[in-house]
Formats: C-alpha cells, sequence, structure tokens
C-alpha cells in the first residue's frame, strides 16, 4: 500500500472535511450502518456541512451482509450528483461502498470504526452475490482516514478478528509459494512484507492486544492497511490468501444458507488458519520415498457436488460453474503435478517449515479472545469438516489442500 494513502488524525470529522475542500470534493455521501452511524456517521455527516460541503447520509441497518440488497440500498439512496462516498464502518461496509463508488464512477474515502479486517486498502470489494462469496474488482479509496483512539475502542471481537485475518497471510504466503512449484516457476519475492515476522510482532503484543492498548491496536492497523489486493483471489503475483480464505468463505457461504447468524470473518479465518498450519504439519511427515509409493485415487465428484448443492444451494451451483481446476484434472495432469512436487520435496518441505505450529496459532487466538473450536462460531465438527474437505472448490489456485489431493495424502483436521 502507498504509505501516503492513510491520514491518522485524533478528529477524523474535521480532518476528512479538511480534506474534501483541498481537494474539490464540493458534495459527499456518507454510508454507514445505524451502529456507526452514531458512532461517527453523524459527526462525519455534519462537519462536511459545517464546512460548506454538501453532504448526505445512507444508514443501512445492523446485521447487515455485503449482498445485493445492501449494495441496492445505496445505489437507490445515494445522492448521484455526489463527488465522493465515504464509507464510515468496518469491513462490511467498506466493500458495499467501495463497489457502489466505483460503478458509480465516483471518488471512494474510507473511515475505518475497527481494526478488524485487512481488506481496507483493497481494490477488490467482497461480496455474497446470488449466495456465492466472490471478490470483484473495484478501486482502491482515494485516502483512508484513522484515529487510533476510535480504532482502541472497537469492541474486543473486532480486534481479534483484525489479527486473526492478517495471521491468515502465514499460510496464504505458503500456499503461493507452492503454487508456483506445482506450476513449474519460480517464486521470486513476495509481494507484500514477510507475514511471519507480522505474526511474532502479534504474539509479542497478544496481552496489550486483547487491553486494546492503543499502540498495539496501531500497530495492528498498520498491518492491517499493508496489502491493496487482500481479496481471496490470488492474482498470481501477490500471497493474498490461500486455504484458509477459502475455508472461510465455504463456512459464510454455508451459514447464509442456513439462516445462521453471520460471524466475522476474522473469527472464520481464525479456524482456517489452525486447519491450514495442520496440513502444512501434516506435509512435513512425509518423505520423499513414501510420496513416490503412493497412489492417487480420483474423488468421486458426483458425490461432492450433490453434497456442495445441499451446503450451499444457488452459491453451491456458481461455485461449481466457476471452479476450473480440481474438477478438470486429469490423471495424466496429476501424474505430472506429482513428479514436480517429489523431484522439489525438499523445497516443498521448506515452505511447510515456514507455517507456525497449530498450537502457537491456538494460543495467540486464545490470547486475544479469537475462536479455537467450531463451536465458538456456530458449527459443529462434522459442519466444519466438510466445509475443509470441500474448500478447494472454492478457488482456481493451488493451495497446500490441492496438494494433499494431488500427492493422495490425506488431509486430516486438527484436534479442536
Amino acid at each position: 500500500m502507498d504509505p501516503g494513502i492513510v491520514t491518522f488524525a485524533d478528529e477524523i470529522p474535521r480532518a476528512l472535511a479538511s480534506y474534501c475542500l483541498r481537494h474539490d470534493i464540493a458534495r459527499a455521501t456518507v454510508v454507514a450502518d445505524a451502529n456507526t452511524y452514531r458512532i461517527l456517521g453523524r459527526d462525519v455527516t455534519s462537519a462536511l456541512s459545517e464546512h460548506g460541503i454538501t453532504a448526505s447520509a445512507v444508514i443501512l441497518g445492523n446485521r447487515l451482509i455485503a449482498d445485493e440488497r445492501a449494495v441496492m440500498s445505496v445505489l437507490c439512496d445515494v445522492d448521484t450528483d455526489a463527488d465522493a462516498l465515504v464509507s464510515v464502518g468496518s469491513g462490511t461496509v467498506t466493500d458495499i461502498t467501495r463497489f457502489a463508488s466505483h460503478r458509480m464512477a465516483k471518488r471512494f474515502l474510507v473511515v475505518p470504526t475497527a481494526p478488524s479486517i485487512d481488506g481496507y486498502a483493497s481494490k477488490h470489494a467482497r461480496l455474497v452475490l446470488k449466495g456465492f462469496k466472490e471478490a470483484v474488482r473495484c478501486h482502491v479509496p482515494e485516502r483512508i482516514f484513522a484515529s487510533i483512539p476510535l480504532l482502541s475502542a472497537a469492541p474486543r471481537s473486532m480486534i481479534a478478528a483484525g489479527v486473526a485475518d492478517i495471521v491468515g497471510r502465514t499460510t496464504a504466503l505458503a500456499d503461493w509459494r507452492l503454487a508456483q512449484l506445482m506450476h513449474g516457476r519460480e517464486s521470486g519475492p513476495a509481494a507484500i512484507a514477510d507475514p511471519n515476522d507480522t505474526f511474532h510482532m502479534l504474539c509479542d503484543h497478544s496481552v496489550q492486544l486483547a487491553r486494546s492498548d492503543p499502540n498495539a491496536v496501531g500497530m495492528l492497523f498498520n498491518a492491517l492497511a499493508s496489502t491493496t489486493d487482500s481479496t481471496g483471489i490470488g492474482s498470481g503475483d501477490s500471497p493474498v490468501s490461500g486455504c484458509e480464505h477459502h475455508i472461510s468463505y465455504f463456512i459464510e457461504m454455508y451459514q447464509l444458507r442456513h439462516n445462521r447468524p453471520p460471524v466475522l470473518q476474522g473469527f472464520r479465518v481464525a479456524l482456517g488458519t489452525i486447519i491450514a498450519s495442520q496440513w502444512y504439519r501434516n506435509l512435513r511427515s512425509w518423505k520423499q520415498d513414501d510420496i513416490r509409493r503412493l497412489e492417487v485415487e480420483l474423488p468421486d465428484y458426483d458425490e461432492d457436488i450433490r453434497q456442495i448443492m445441499h451446503a450451499l444451494g444457488e452459491g453451491g451451483e456458481i461455485l461449481l460453474d466457476r471452479n476450473s481446476f480440481i474438477s478438470t484434472l486429469s490423471r495424466t495432469g496429476i501424474e505430472s503435478m506429482r513428479s514436480r512436487l517429489v523431484a522439489r520435496w525438499n523445497e516443498v518441505q521448506e515452505i511447510a517449515g515456514l507455517v507456525p505450529e497449530p498450537s502457537v496459532l491456538m494460543k495467540l487466538f486464545r490470547a486475544i479472545g479469537a475462536p479455537t473450536r467450531p463451536d465458538d462460531i456456530g458449527l459443529t465438527r462434522i459442519e466444519l469438516d466438510q466445509a475443509a474437505r470441500l474448500s478447494h472448490y472454492m478457488g482456481g489456485q493451488v493451495t497446500v489442500k490441492t496438494l494433499h489431493f494431488v500427492l493422495g495424502i490425506p488431509a486430516p483436521l486438527p484436534a479442536l
């Protein structure tokens, strides 16, 4: 992320209004949910008006989902003559506003109210469309206005969600490197800072984060705002996410389909990251000669399709229609990939060795109040197992889950 994109200020309404005056924004629409409008959105709207800027507000309901209904609410109520749309909220409000502003060709400003997600500076909006979770390419915000006191006052659950979301980069980077091996490419340097450094920083400050210490929250937000492409869909150039997000998205689609209460993305990613870490730990236990002797059995696609449709409904139809990797692999293609992986098994082991142990992840998550068990987010063990087992259908990129499939080794879940 361009380091100049974030403006830190204690008085966000005044800083935002001053920016608008200096950058030719004469009309603006503030988008918030009922809670964030009360916390800050009303003051932002008033400050804009007091500085001579024509300001309006679109107030969305609580228990908000970034879906077609929410997007349409903004598109119907927004000031069509506005120069800019200003999101005041966390990830959901930001993604809805990002999409609406892009489709209306409006400038886009962001005021985060919680350090809960690593997507504030992303160019993609994460939306649920027809029951399918996808990342829609839009644009990065022109400016992010952040207040450390405000972010530190966010519910502790949202701080924990932000920590878990960023910890997911540890397995995402490993998945990206595995993809380079499987495709026969040299990985080169990653396009983001080493997530393991960030992970150790978060571990070192877990007590302060659990107490909402402003200095620790400031470090967390800087880490969360350090990527412009946290989407859940890899570009091939950057390790933005991996199977931990595939698991998270499958869970979200499943819970929406079955009318379960929404869960913070970081909480779903926490479980996905623990599972992915276990899969990497499992890789480290296999010797090169053992892998050579394994036989690969193609999955029962008809049974997988049946389970996906039962779990996800219309979203499952879209998922299967868009999957372009696992379901089209032939035995010849698998054998080619296996040969490449076996020949470079030492490199596979090196990549796996960079991923934190599941027990270390769980210790951090417990310290900050993030989930470590399926019932922490309203799932049974059977439901989580299904989400993990079928998660490789969520995306077309290679992950550690794909690797287990290609090599023919089981992908066990940790004892959560």
